[in-house]
């Protein structure tokens, strides 16, 4: 009788500590592991706010460089009622270059429609060395993209090389339907190609390096590195090549790669990713702004 009482407690303990773990378990169960995914979208979405940054600063001062030089009203320029005062012929410096795409979205020659005004204040012909350029705005937008800020350019080539430029962005503002991505950045620039004849800017190449801090969409502050020169082409008006790694805390770098110097519109990012332990190398091909 003492073996049967005995067999039936241990069989009630069982039956109630086996019920108490399933009430336990369906009335707390455990979280979910953060998945991999969730990072990846961080990482794409400020690498794509980077890339907007880096493509609407180089489209400022390709449109200024563009606009000074006597082939002005070609390339992005072909709608844009382009004004230099005092004018071209006459020797006074400073003068006020303004480039007026109007109220209504004119489209240039590299698909992209603009309207408003870029102001530019240069103290001398661009291609002396000293020669500043002060950049403003009005009411500039390229395709659905508003664009604010202040620009400069300085002209710090030596006697022998190509042209070389210091390039400093203060408070850019890009507004875009989703929101607001502000940046701020010094640059160098030189200009690599098309640089001895004035007269077609389609064939002009710029190389940047640098580096960009930027407040993206989320309001969270990252920075792009610019690792091998990028390489911008004003025929197409996008980056074609070179390296740069985008630093976003708590996540792993993202590398972004411009390509060969094709106008394809394509870049890729590269990122470590860790999926159970295992780190992996996650790569995908992204469009530029």
């Amino acid at each position: 009788m003492k073996k049967i009482v005995t067999l039936l407690t241990t069989i009630l303990i069982i039956g109630f500590l086996f019920n108490s773990c399933k009430k336990k378990t369906e009335e707390e169960p455990e979280p979910e592991p953060v998945k991999p995914t969730q990072d990846l979208t961080t990482q794409k979405n400020a690498s794509a706010d980077a890339m907007e940054t880096e493509a609407y600063s180089n489209d400022v001062y390709s449109n200024v460089f563009s606009g000074e030089s006597e082939s002005s009203n070609k390339g992005t320029l072909v709608c844009a009622t382009v004004t230099l005062v005092p004018g071209a012929l006459n020797p006074t410096y400073p003068k006020i270059l303004t480039i007026d795409f109007g109220t209504t979205p004119c489209t240039g020659t590299d698909g992209k429609a603009r309207s408003g005004k870029i102001i530019a204040t240069l103290s001398d012909k661009i291609r002396n060395m000293g020669a500043t350029i002060d950049i403003s705005l009005e009411n500039y937008k390229v395709d659905t993209v508003a664009i604010s800020g202040t620009f400069k350019l300085t002209n710090d080539s030596g006697s022998t090389g190509s042209l070389t430029f210091t390039y400093t962005v203060t408070n850019m503002v890009l507004t875009v339907p989703s929101g607001t991505i502000s940046n701020n950045s010094t640059k160098t620039f030189s200009w690599t190609q098309g640089e001895s004849t004035p007269l077609n800017v389609n064939d002009d190449v710029y190389s940047v390096t640098g580096s960009n801090t930027f407040v993206n969409l989320d309001g969270k502050t990252y920075k792009l590195d610019i690792l091998t020169s990028l390489d911008f082409k004003v025929s197409c008006a996008e980056l074609v090549k070179g390296t740069a790694k985008l630093t976003i805390p708590d996540l792993p770098i993202v590398t972004l790669d411009f390509g060969n110097g094709d106008c394809d519109g394509v870049g890729t990012l590269s990122t470590d990713l860790v999926v159970l332990g295992q780190t992996y190398t996650y790569t995908e091909t992204f469009p530029l702004p």
